[in-house]
């Protein structure tokens, strides 16, 4: 939900929007409700369009009322992300790595989903030169 908050906020304020996400491992008193053990942050700056300089990637985003669960998280360094919700932007975060054209479907809530589009354009190298 913070993705769709921050591009919302990029596009309809002309702003920059930093979306940020930090999940800790549960505290003692909330292990029984919620038992993440791996900590996982991570941050995406987000530009509206044609901003100060050349986009490393492009990111459509489009909701609908299609339920969907959150796709399939991969195994990194061995570790079992299933019980970090933050995490569930490894996704995202692999396709905004790989130059080329991905489509993902996220949840929004437990009626709605959304789409995202992603086109990298390049390495941060080639962006720059």
């Amino acid at each position: 939900m913070a993705i769709l908050e921050g591009a919302v906020q990029t596009v309809e304020e002309d702003i920059p929007v930093l979306v940020a996400v930090q999940e800790l491992s549960a505290p003692t008193a909330f292990k029984p409700f919620y038992d993440a053990e791996q900590v996982f942050s991570s941050a995406l700056l987000l530009t509206p369009p044609d901003y100060r300089s050349s986009p490393l990637a492009t990111v459509r985003l489009t909701a609908s009322r299609e339920v969907c669960d959150f796709p399939a998280l991969p195994a990194t360094c061995g570790v079992d992300w299933s019980d970090n919700f933050a995490a569930k932007l490894l996704p995202l975060l692999a396709a905004l790595a790989t130059p080329g054209e991905e489509q993902l479907h996220l949840p929004l809530s437990a009626h709605s989903s959304m789409s995202l589009n992603v086109t990298v354009h390049g390495s941060a190298e080639q962006v720059r030169a």
